[in-house]
């Protein structure tokens, strides 16, 4: 049989060339492309076993599948060395094979009444979720930034974190007592304050999915009586951050000058909290004179508390703890602070110095 190309006349000028309709592809794509097709028949070739199975009312048999996987891949990777080229990388057959093994589990699982799994879905699937627990180093949605409770999601298992509710739940205030019918300490709405200690000097609000940095009193950058003023050099005329809050404390947790390399708890992404990530942090239940936050920010006793990445050490000042909300009304001068030893926000000067605690996440 004559084999025919459909080839494009173009005609430049005097000059006639002539074009196949398909552009080339280099070795690495043709790589990429046949690692693509062998992935999709693995998955289709496990769907049509559990079909089978079904229909048989038998176990499923797989070992074609997983034996043809294996084969095809390695034929893809030697028939690149052939062209002289590399079509290894970070993803192995091995690896493919584990990841389709387990959504096809789940989709079959699904199907048969079971549901999908969803990350902090509150539950257990049987198939095709293996991250509920304290398996794979006991991560799970608070430790990763969002709300979600026990129920882990991690990359490593194949989960998107996207599954999880983001943060962003506003929490009781924590007051209980009752002055009447329709009353904070009646109705005491939304979720009790819930903290999780990371073990790294940092603590995750269940309810927002916010990390906060923990204070102690070692006299280092985290020390509890520690405070900064908003404005520096742009005092008396533009007041922007450019304050001791910048240059001394937030430089020094994201390791400005080291170029990242030795961040707080490993994160380079600490900022000052607005006025209303940091008011969700005052606690109403508790009486003035003690700072008003939940015992997760202020242990029994701070005295001797110079490690932060210990559950029993963490400190709180009965003072304003400044935000980056500037006041609106005073935008240029004032800025929002909250007050932990009687419980309120309010205006500060952006030129005097007030304690801060810095934030990630939420953003």
């Amino acid at each position: 049989m004559t084999k025919r190309y459909r080839y494009s006349w173009l005609v430049f000028g005097s000059s006639l060339f002539v074009g196949i309709s398909a552009l080339a592809l280099s070795p690495e794509d043709k790589c990429e492309a046949t690692k693509n097709k062998v992935a999709g028949k693995y998955a289709f070739c496990r769907q049509k076993a559990e079909s089978k199975a079904i229909k048989k009312g038998i176990a499923a048999d797989f070992s074609k599948c997983d034996a043809k996987l294996g084969v095809q891949w390695t034929k893809a990777e030697a028939k690149a060395v052939k062209k002289g080229t590399s079509c290894t990388d970070n993803v192995s057959s091995v690896q493919v094979q584990a990841f389709v093994t387990t959504h096809t589990a789940a989709v079959a699982t699904g199907l048969d009444g079971g549901g999908l799994p969803e990350c902090g879905d509150g539950s257990v699937n049987a198939v095709g979720e293996q991250c509920d627990g304290g398996d794979l180093g006991g991560e799970n949605c608070s430790s990763l930034g969002f709300q979600g409770g026990a129920i882990a999601c991690t990359v490593t298992c194949g989960f998107d974190t996207s599954g999880c509710a983001q943060g962003g739940v506003l929490p009781a205030t924590g007051q209980t007592i009752s002055f009447g019918a329709g009353t904070d300490g009646d109705v005491e709405a939304g979720p009790a304050l819930s903290y999780t200690d990371n073990g790294d000097g940092t603590i995750t609000d269940n309810n927002t999915g916010l990390i906060w940095e923990k204070k102690g009193d070692a006299g280092d950058v985290n020390d509890k009586d520690n405070t900064y003023t908003w404005c520096g050099p742009s005092c008396g005329a533009t007041y922007v951050m450019d304050g001791t809050v910048k240059t001394s404390f937030l430089d020094t947790l994201n390791d400005v000058s080291g170029g990242g390399s030795n961040c707080f708890a490993d994160f380079c992404d600490w900022r000052i909290p607005n006025a209303k990530e940091i008011a969700t942090l005052l606690d109403y239940t508790h009486g003035v004179g003690t700072p008003l936050v939940d015992s997760a920010f202020h242990t029994a006793t701070c005295t001797g508390c110079t490690n932060v990445k210990l559950a029993n050490c963490s400190c709180t000042a009965t003072t304003s703890y400044l935000s980056s909300t500037s006041q609106p009304t005073s935008a240029s001068t004032g800025i929002l602070a909250a007050f932990f030893d009687n419980s309120y926000v309010q205006t500060v000067s952006k030129s005097l110095a007030h304690a801060a605690r810095a934030v990630r996440g939420g953003v």
